[in-house]
C-alpha cells in the first residue's frame, strides 16, 4: 500500500473511531451534565507518518482553547492534522489554511522526535468552558468520557492505540492526571510511584502498564514540557532536552 494511502486509511479509521465515540459517549452524556463543554479534539496523522524510525504516540493533557462550534468532526480532524503539519514541517494539508508556527515548550518537545512518526493526541478530548475561560474536566466527566464503548471493548484512547500501533507512548501529562490515565487505559496508577520534584530524572518508565498492547515496546510518563522548561537541567542542557535524550537512548536500543 502506498504511503499516502496508508495515511489516508489511518485518518479514516481515527475519524470513524472518534465519530463513534462522540455519538455514543460524548454527545449522549454531556447534555445531562451541568457544564459547558468545548468542541472535541479529533486526532490525525501527517502525510509523512510511517516514514520515521518508529511510530510514537505523544499524549498531552487537553487542548485548551478549542471552543469554536458549528464545524464537522472531519473539519476538527483536519485542523489537528494541519496544525501538527505546520509544527513538524510537513507540506500536505496546508493549502488554503493558516496555521501558526508555535515555539511553546510542548511543541519544542514534540519536535525533538521528528525522525520518528508522530501521532499527537490528548488524554482528555474535551475540556470545560466557564466564564469565557477553559478549565480542566471534572473527575466525574473524565470517568464517563473515558469509559469503554464499542460493545464495552475499548475506550477512545485504547482505540487510538489500536489504530496507530505505536512502538512508543510518551505521556506529557504530569502527576495530576494519573486518574485520567487509569480511566483511559482501564487500569490503575495508584500503585505507581508518582512523579516528584525530588526525582533525579523527572520521568517514569510505565511500559508494564501497557503490556497488553502488542505494538508498545516502551511507555514513559513525564511532566508537561511547560514544567520541565522551568526545571534546572544538567550537562549544559535544559530539562526538556535531557528527557528527550533519555527517551531516545531507551527506545533506540530496542529493535
Amino acid at each position: 500500500m502506498a504511503e499516502n494511502e496508508t495515511v489516508k486509511k489511518i485518518n479514516e479509521e481515527l475519524l470513524d473511531a472518534f465519530t463513534s465515540w462522540y455519538n455514543k459517549v460524548a454527545s449522549e452524556v454531556t447534555p445531562s451534565m451541568n457544564y459547558t463543554f468545548s468542541r472535541p479534539f479529533i486526532g490525525g496523522v501527517c502525510d509523512n507518518f510511517g516514514a520515521g524510525k518508529k511510530n510514537i504516540m505523544i499524549v498531552g493533557q487537553e487542548a485548551r482553547g478549542l471552543n469554536d462550534y458549528g464545524k464537522s468532526l472531519k473539519e476538527y480532524q483536519m485542523w489537528s492534522i494541519g496544525f501538527m503539519s505546520k509544527q513538524l514541517g510537513c507540506k500536505k494539508y496546508l493549502k488554503n489554511q493558516t496555521y501558526s508556527k508555535v515555539t511553546s515548550p510542548f511543541w519544542r518537545f514534540v519536535c525533538g522526535f521528528t525522525d520518528y512518526s508522530i501521532y499527537w493526541t490528548n488524554i482528555d478530548k474535551l475540556h470545560l468552558i466557564s466564564k469565557g475561560k477553559t478549565k480542566r474536566l471534572k473527575d466525574e466527566c473524565e470517568k464517563v468520557l473515558n469509559k469503554k464503548y464499542l460493545n464495552d471493548k475499548s475506550s477512545i484512547f485504547e482505540r487510538e492505540i489500536e489504530i496507530i500501533n505505536p512502538a512508543v507512548i510518551i505521556f506529557l501529562t504530569g502527576p495530576h492526571y494519573y486518574k485520567t490515565m487509569g480511566y483511559a487505559l482501564g487500569t490503575s496508577f495508584d500503585d505507581k510511584p508518582m512523579l516528584t520534584k525530588k526525582q533525579s530524572k523527572p520521568i517514569v518508565n510505565i511500559t508494564d502498564k501497557l503490556e497488553k498492547y502488542s505494538s508498545v515496546e516502551s511507555a514513559f510518563w513525564t511532566y508537561h514540557p511547560k514544567f520541565l522548561n522551568m526545571r534546572k537541567g544538567t550537562n549544559n542542557k535544559n530539562e526538556i532536552e535531557n528527557v528527550i535524550d533519555y527517551i531516545k537512548i531507551n527506545i533506540d536500543t530496542k529493535k
